[in-house]
């Protein structure tokens, strides 16, 4: 089959979170299988790639565009991410494929090869990757309505099928008007291969700071607010008054709410005992060393 996968982030741009992760992998073992995978992102990055923007690149045997986006050229600004170069690849190629999987659906891909999609009757798969709700988007509610009312819900309308993670998300899809026989609950996959590592045991505690004999609880994900890690702080502060030898360790992409984290770190007084690290592409390196492994959101 010609699959197209379309999703804002992709390899080398791992610090985006998950979705950059989800969609690899799928795509990697879809052409694994035989399959002819084509995937449409961005090139939006935090650090510089050099990647050639709006034409194909060969990516561990996939074909991939890195469609340039207009925040290059309007720095500091809330532009959503906006690949000008889309709308006439699309045009000219959509047609072409089998289906289509659409990673999170409040984006302006997506609304793009939403629209082309339904042009050329190309079925295609949805999976919002946990962005629906709009009462955890602290602030960007009024965008998600308004990006709804425009785009959102006839992308959503007009998907063949849609891709949930759980039970949770698959309510939250048929409160926003999705057919229930349309669902499907798949969770997140696991890479076995990145859980290994090369690295010796201790290795990771030994680049903390971290004694052998203290017990080390991790959180190894992006660093945003819907993840639920001021909670872990909150629950991790009241755990040090009874057991004062475990030390927690934050590891993930580094957006601007890791500030946020370190203040309510000062503020409960637990400096000493929380440890940020930043993103680690060897997760299996820490992993093997942590006692104790938190995903509070």
């Amino acid at each position: 089959m010609k699959i197209l996968q379309v999703t804002q982030f992709f390899k080398p741009s791992w610090e985006a979170g998950g979705v950059a992760r989800a969609a690899y992998e799928i795509s990697r073992r879809l052409q694994m299988a035989g399959h002819d995978v084509t995937i449409y992102t961005t090139n939006r990055n935090r650090y510089s790639t050099g990647l050639p923007t709006n034409r194909p690149l060969n990516v561990d045997g996939m074909k991939v565009y890195y469609f340039e986006n207009l925040r290059k050229y309007l720095p500091g600004t809330a532009l959503p991410l906006v690949p000008y170069y889309l709308p006439f690849v699309a045009h000219r190629d959509l047609q072409n494929y089998d289906i289509i999987h659409i990673h999170e659906h409040r984006t302006l891909l997506a609304a793009t090869v939403s629209h082309y999609a339904r042009e050329y009757g190309i079925p295609y798969v949805l999976q919002p990757h946990g962005s629906l709700p709009k009462d955890r988007a602290l602030g960007k509610a009024k965008i998600k309505n308004l990006f709804d009312f425009i785009f959102g819900t006839a992308i959503l309308d007009a998907a063949s099928r849609l891709v949930v993670m759980n039970s949770i998300e698959k309510e939250q899809i048929i409160r926003m008007g999705a057919h229930e026989d349309k669902i499907a609950v798949v969770p997140n996959g696991i890479s076995l291969e990145r859980c290994v590592t090369s690295r010796s045991k201790g290795e990771f505690r030994k680049f903390c700071g971290i004694e052998n004999g203290s017990n080390l609880i991790l959180y190894l994900g992006r660093i945003d607010r819907i993840k639920g890690i001021d909670f872990l702080i909150e629950a991790f502060s009241r755990l040090v008054q009874e057991q004062n030898d475990a030390i927690l360790v934050i590891a993930g992409p580094e957006w601007s709410y890791k500030r946020e984290l370190e203040e309510k770190v000062r503020t409960l007084g637990i400096q000493d005992r929380v440890r940020f690290v930043g993103y680690l592409d060897d997760v299996g390196f820490a992993y093997q060393d942590a006692d104790l492994l938190v995903y509070p959101g």
